[in-house]
This record gives C-alpha cells, sequence and structure tokens, in this order.
C-alpha cells in the first residue's frame, strides 16, 4: 500500500518533470525565435521574388519577408502541428527559399529541430468548413503575436492582409465580416470561396 509519504514524493517528482519539460520546450521556442528573427536570407533569394513580382518595391519586398518569418514562428510555436499559409505572395517567397535547398535544410534545422514540407493547395482536394485544420491554427498564432483577440478581431494580422495590401494578382483576401459570421460555426477565419482553398495556399508541417 502507497504510504501518504510515497505519494507526496511520486507527485513532487512529476511537477518536477513536467516544469522541466515546459523549461525545455520555452528554451526551444526562443532558440527557435532568434534562429527565424535574426536569420538572413541566402544571396539572390530576394531578388527571385522580385522576378517574379516586379511590380513591387524594395519596402514592400521587405513586408514580404516579414511575412514568411512570421509564418514560421506560427509553425514554431504550432507544436509540430499543420498549419496553412494564407498569403499567395509570402507562399511564393518560401517555395523560392526552398529552391536554395542546403540553406533551407539548415535554416529548419536551427529554427525547429526538423525539415518544414511544403505542401501544395491542390492536394487538399475541396475546401473544408472554415476553421478546421490549418488556417485556423495559424489565424490564432498571427492574432495572438501582433495582440489581435482571434475571436473579436479588429484588423487582419501581417500574413492575412499582405496579399489584398500589395495588390497581388491572384492573391488570397480575407475579411473581418466573414470571420464574425463563422465564429459561431467553429470557425474563425478564411478567405473568400474564389480565391483560398480551406486550408489557404500551402501547408506546413509532416
Amino acid at each position: 500500500m502507497m504510504t501518504p509519504a510515497i505519494l507526496i514524493t511520486l507527485i513532487a517528482a512529476g511537477m518536477a518533470a513536467a516544469g522541466f519539460v515546459y523549461v525545455t520546450v520555452e528554451r526551444k521556442r526562443q532558440a527557435g525565435t532568434q534562429a527565424i528573427d535574426s536569420y538572413a536570407w541566402p544571396p539572390g533569394l530576394i531578388e527571385r521574388l522580385a522576378e517574379h513580382h516586379p511590380t513591387l518595391t524594395s519596402d514592400e519586398i521587405e513586408l514580404v519577408s516579414r511575412g514568411l518569418r512570421q509564418f514560421f514562428r506560427a509553425y514554431l510555436h504550432s507544436s509540430g502541428r499543420a498549419i496553412a499559409m494564407p498569403s499567395r505572395v509570402v507562399d511564393d517567397l518560401w517555395h523560392e527559399f526552398i529552391l536554395f535547398t542546403r540553406d533551407y535544410q539548415l535554416f529548419c534545422q536551427r529554427a525547429f529541430g526538423r525539415f518544414l514540407h511544403h505542401v501544395p493547395a491542390v492536394v487538399h482536394g475541396t475546401p473544408r468548413k472554415p476553421g478546421e485544420h490549418g488556417l485556423y491554427r495559424v489565424w490564432k498564432l498571427c492574432c495572438r503575436e501582433e495582440g489581435i483577440d482571434p475571436e473579436m478581431a479588429n484588423r487582419l494580422p501581417l500574413l492575412f492582409a499582405i496579399d489584398e495590401r500589395l495588390k497581388i494578382e491572384g492573391g488570397f483576401m480575407y475579411h473581418l465580416d466573414w470571420v464574425r459570421r463563422h465564429r459561431s460555426k467553429g470557425g474563425g477565419c478564411g478567405g473568400s470561396g474564389t480565391s483560398c482553398s480551406g486550408d489557404g495556399s500551402s501547408c506546413g508541417g509532416d
């Protein structure tokens, strides 16, 4: 029979172990965030994006760069669960980055401790209900990063606003009235039915 002293010891050991795991996870996230924010893009990457989007100014291209870093931070905080890429122009930069295979692999290892795969939207098939899977997950993470209540948002976070802001042809457009209308239906965000699949343009994760 377990004595009270043994029970207390086991509980204390369990709490200590849980605390150690939490601290370890937080340290990895802090290190990953530092790796993402301080990373210098490979030479030629930004130029390749500019070739695809010649109308963008240098300041607008920098905004796309910030958007990709936000997406990477969202994935870092998603605990390895799949998240969707809500922006077409940011997805273009991500795709170009992947083509720098060695640089991208090293970046993923430093930032996430694993390789972050890119899955085209066509793989996901027909649009899902709003709020399911990766799109709503990245919505919540981006909102929280920018200090926005994801359930009562009064503006769009960068990743969800950038395509419209930069007038990207074929971009994914999001609207707050859509968010509010679907909040009670298990969702929290999404794009127009003609321009965005249920999980955005691409998904990250395994």
